[in-house]
């Protein structure tokens, strides 16, 4: 069985972005973010979670919800989803 383990950085940063979205609640809806990255509500979710790095297959679609949030939450991208170090 594969499971996936969070870092400590990972569930704040997790809970950082939920907490930003709850302020914002009747404003940004993840159905929305969705319909326009052209993704499922479930690939939004997992990318909030971290569960979706850039895999191939969605890579585009995944830095455009990124992309997305960043911009409806006022905040960078990077400090949403920092890049780690090799």
């Amino acid at each position: 069985m594969n499971v996936k383990h969070f870092t400590k950085d990972d569930q704040k940063r997790y809970r950082y972005i939920k907490s930003l979205l709850a302020l914002k609640a009747d404003e940004i809806e993840l159905q929305d973010i969705a319909r326009e990255a052209n993704a499922s509500c479930g690939l939004v979710s997992q990318v909030l979670r971290g569960q979706k790095k850039g895999h191939v297959r969605n890579g585009k679609k995944i830095a455009k919800i990124k992309q997305l949030l960043a911009e409806k939450l006022g905040k960078p991208e990077e400090e949403l989803f920092p890049r780690k170090a090799a």
